[in-house]
């Protein structure tokens, strides 16, 4: 899981955060208690050796006693807070004293007539020498607190670093029970709807539903829901498949319904011209009889009784042939998507069969349609679906292809690839959305919805192409038609030529 980002490290950097904060400004507030506590303590411990100085300085003072005056003060100047000490004489003059800061040692030093005070120290106090009520001369002490703030600086300094070292293993100890508590147990959670998102229902919480807390909670209710939904989706793919099964089957049903009818639509114009022709033939030979019992049959009228019966058993002929191509020809398109069985077609042939048989919903049309397939290519497989595949594309082009009703040119082609049939079926109609491309094989996508279009012709067609194990794709610009390719195998690689 990437680190930066996630939530045991914004956990881990909001609490670092908020301890270093807690830490310094404690760490401030406990440096301004003991700065204060230091000053205090200093001023308190200043004023006390003011007051023992001043006693025991008076005496020697008055005695004049430079050497236990001195002594005194080298006494007092062991304490580090002590800056200097003066002893001044009443008129002004250096009685005695010691400077700490006039060596850079730090070691005390005594001074002599001409001495500066320095101006580094940070607090002076003052007492007035008397004896008996005779002024002696002013006590003075320089109080130097940099060392106490240096101490408490150090103190300070190790105190954050030891607190902020306490954060940090405390927090890395929180963050690893985190983690392994909650945020663990949240991944696999979120992994488990991010499947049941992907539509895997059958995906279930393992370790987390033993919890009683409110993750194993929502881990049971998690895994009770994706069981709900395994159940649901189970039935409706099969509500699903049965209802796209019965529709594919009507549309099957409802294109052989309209090819029955065009059919019988042209075969009822020869059959009409056969009935007219032997109705014709029928009355020659009724007139040829009433001569002949009447005795009043000519060579002449024999002659042209002949003439016009060969006209008319010609005509009958010839359109007898014409509906009994109709027959044969949709006898075999519709017995073949009704049969299951395999066998060998020539593909020209039946092609061109199976546009025979869409003659009555092509003649109506302006389109021009050819034909590019080696004649004595052949393909061992079910002549059922392949004709199916061909009138749908037909179909399609023209349902789609053309709204505006001009003549277009739809081409259809085969030959072998690779021991593979490849058929190409192409228009240069309208053509089709790039964005619509990748949907046009789903079932019930259709663009004319609203004029009947179920949305299942090229999804049937996917759907031959592949149970007979072959591939179908699309290319198409709009406005520059479209290009379908099939690739079907040879079902029976002996048999890819044939004797006509």
């Amino acid at each position: 899981m990437r680190l930066v980002g996630s939530l045991s490290f914004r956990i881990f950097t909001a609490a670092l955060l908020i301890l270093s904060v807690l830490t310094l400004v404690s760490g401030l507030i406990i440096f301004g208690l003991d700065r204060r506590t230091a000053e205090a303590t200093a001023q308190r411990d200043a004023l006390n050796l003011r007051d023992q100085l001043v006693l025991s300085l008076e005496e020697a003072v008055w005695n004049f006693s430079n050497s236990q005056v001195e002594v005194m003060l080298a006494v007092a100047m062991q304490d580090s807070r002590v800056a200097y000490i003066a002893v001044w004489n009443h008129d002004g003059s250096l009685f005695a004293g010691f400077d700490r800061l006039a060596d850079e040692s730090g070691y005390p030093v005594a001074v002599t007539d001409g001495w500066v005070r320095p101006e580094t120290s940070d607090r002076v106090l003052y007492a007035q020498l008397e004896h008996k009520d005779i002024a002696l001369g002013v006590l003075e002490i320089g109080l130097l607190l940099d060392p106490v703030i240096r101490k408490i600086n150090r103190d300070l300094f190790l105190f954050s670093l030891r607190g902020l070292l306490v954060s940090v293993v405390s927090l890395l100890v929180l963050v690893f029970y985190v983690k392994m508590s909650l945020i663990d147990a949240i991944s696999h959670l979120n992994t488990a709807v991010h499947r049941i998102g992907a539509k895997d229902f059958g995906v279930r919480v393992g370790n987390e539903i033993k919890r009683q807390d409110e993750i194993g909670q929502l881990a049971r209710n998690l895994n009770e829901m994706a069981a709900v939904f395994q159940a649901y989706s189970s039935d409706l793919e099969s509500l699903v498949s049965d209802r796209t099964s019965r529709l594919i089957d009507a549309e099957k049903l409802a294109f052989l319904g309209g090819l029955t009818t065009g059919v019988a639509h042209e075969i009822n114009t020869p059959v009409g011209i056969g009935v007219t022709a032997a109705s014709h033939l029928q009355e020659l030979l009724k007139q040829v009889r009433q001569n002949l019992e009447s005795g009043q049959l000519t060579r002449s009228a024999i002659e042209n009784f002949f003439n016009e019966s060969d006209e008319t058993v010609a005509i009958l002929l010839l359109n007898l042939q014409r509906a009994s191509n109709f027959v044969s020809s949709f006898k075999k398109v519709t017995a073949d998507q009704s049969n299951e069985d395999r066998r060998l077609v020539k593909l020209c042939e039946y092609v061109g069969e199976v546009l025979f048989s869409l003659r009555p919903r092509l003649k109506s049309s302006p389109h021009l349609i050819s034909v590019d397939i080696p004649v004595d290519l052949a393909w061992y497989g079910y002549p059922g679906m392949l004709s199916q595949i061909v009138s749908n594309l037909l179909v399609n082009s023209l349902n789609h292809a053309y709204p505006d009703q001009r003549a277009g040119a739809i081409e259809l082609k085969a030959r072998i690839q690779n021991k593979d049939i490849v058929l190409e079926y192409r228009d240069d109609g309208i053509g089709i959305p790039t964005e619509n491309l990748n949907r046009i094989f789903q079932p019930f996508f259709t663009t004319k919805r609203e004029q009947g279009g179920t949305g299942l012709g090229l999804y049937i067609v996917y759907n031959i192409v592949s149970k007979l194990g072959g591939t179908i794709t699309c290319d198409s610009t709009l406005g520059d038609g479209v290009h379908f390719r099939l690739v079907l195998p040879q079902q029976n690689d002996e048999t890819n030529e044939v004797d006509g």
